[in-house]
């Protein structure tokens, strides 16, 4: 098993949690470490004591349901002492030295196990424990996954639209003028001569051009000045 530091991603028994907070107890000659773990799943709370090649995962329970577990291990292994805090890290509401007595009923198998607490404040925690192989603990090291709302594409900025729109402006009014000055002096919009796309177009009567606008040709002729617009409004998206 790799090493479980703060914030390591844990998984036992088919569940995932995150290491908030480490604990490392001394009693008579030994030691053991307290991982608190907050499942991914639902929150909840657990703990995980290591000690040499044995790890037991425990939750909280109320007085009475470790008493009714109690009797159904009397015939089992009973184990008291007292533990001393040798070093924490995250926020565990304990100090450096803190003293906890301790009681553990073990089932007939010690695969189960509950347990008493006493603090030095008289506050008395109970749990209950459950073996686990310790080869069967995965940890992963945290990581940040990315916001995702910083991933999603932003519209471009208004300022930026209303430029591009004026650049396409300015080129659909040059090649306005240009189509309009094709061989007529007195080219304007209400004479239908600016429409002429060709210069031996262009250079008919006005009486022509007006019958050319009328025609297929003419309008298929405008078709490029259509698609130029068109083009320069995808061009400000």
């Amino acid at each position: 098993m790799n090493e479980i530091n703060l914030n390591s991603e844990v998984a036992i028994l088919g569940e995932r949690f995150k290491c908030t907070e480490i604990v490392k107890y001394t009693y008579t000659e030994s030691s053991y470490t307290e991982y608190t773990l907050k499942s991914l799943t639902d929150n909840k709370v657990k703990w995980l004591e290591i000690e040499d090649e044995e790890a037991y995962l425990y939750e909280g329970i109320d007085q009475k349901k470790f008493d009714t577990f109690k009797a159904q291990f009397s015939f089992g292994k009973t184990y008291s002492g007292i533990s001393k805090v040798k070093s924490f890290s995250g926020n565990a509401d304990v100090d450096l030295g803190e003293v906890v007595s301790f009681v553990e009923f073990y089932s007939s198998d010690e695969e189960n196990v509950v347990s008493m607490e006493t603090w030095e404040n008289g506050e008395i925690e109970y749990s209950l424990g459950k073996c686990v192989n310790i080869n069967n603990i995965s940890v992963y090291e945290s990581y940040n996954k990315p916001d995702s709302t910083h991933s999603k594409k932003r519209p471009l900025p208004i300022i930026a639209l209303v430029a591009c729109i004026a650049i396409a402006s300015v080129i659909m009014v040059s090649c306005f003028n240009t189509r309009k000055n094709c061989g007529q002096s007195n080219c304007s919009p209400s004479n239908p001569a600016w429409c002429c796309t060709n210069t031996t177009k262009c250079r008919v009567t006005h009486d022509d051009c007006n019958s050319i606008k009328k025609s297929k040709s003419i309008r298929s002729g405008s078709s490029g000045f259509r698609r130029f617009s068109g083009g320069g409004l995808s061009f400000g998206k």
